[in-house]
């Protein structure tokens, strides 16, 4: 992805924040008394929004602005959290040096050498048929 002035200068959380109050407050023009009249209202949903986006990095020192306070806040940060690292696993598997054949070198950043997966069941091709008998 290519570098932007705006994204480096402010940051992904904080843009997206920004797109949220943006589109939401754009809606709420064009919507009319029924966004008014939702339960919960459609601010306090706006709020719980922006606190998914603010918080999804789950820890200050990850750059959140805010710790996560919500069930579902909690629920995102470890999603993105299992997604980052299956990313740096994947991406380990394609570029770090062999140590043996299942062994790579170490991904720096989850702090360990990195083992290859098991070949998925029925992807062998000596694999044979199981016995019926």
């Amino acid at each position: 992805m290519p570098y932007d002035f705006r994204a480096e200068l402010t940051g992904h959380i904080s843009i997206g924040a920004e797109i949220v109050n943006s589109l939401w407050r754009e809606t709420e023009s064009e919507a009319g008394e029924e966004w008014k009249m939702m339960k919960p209202s459609s601010e306090k949903a706006r709020i719980h929004l922006v606190h998914l986006i603010l918080s999804h990095h789950g820890k200050i020192e990850y750059g959140s602005p805010v710790l996560p306070k919500t069930p579902e806040a909690i629920i995102l940060h470890h999603i993105d959290n299992i997604d980052a690292k299956i990313e740096m696993i994947y991406q380990g598997y394609e570029e770090q040096e062999p140590l043996s054949q299942e062994v790579l070198s170490k991904v720096w950043a989850l702090e360990t050498n990195i083992v290859r997966p098991l070949e998925k069941y029925g992807t062998s091709a000596d694999q044979t048929e199981p016995n019926d008998n």
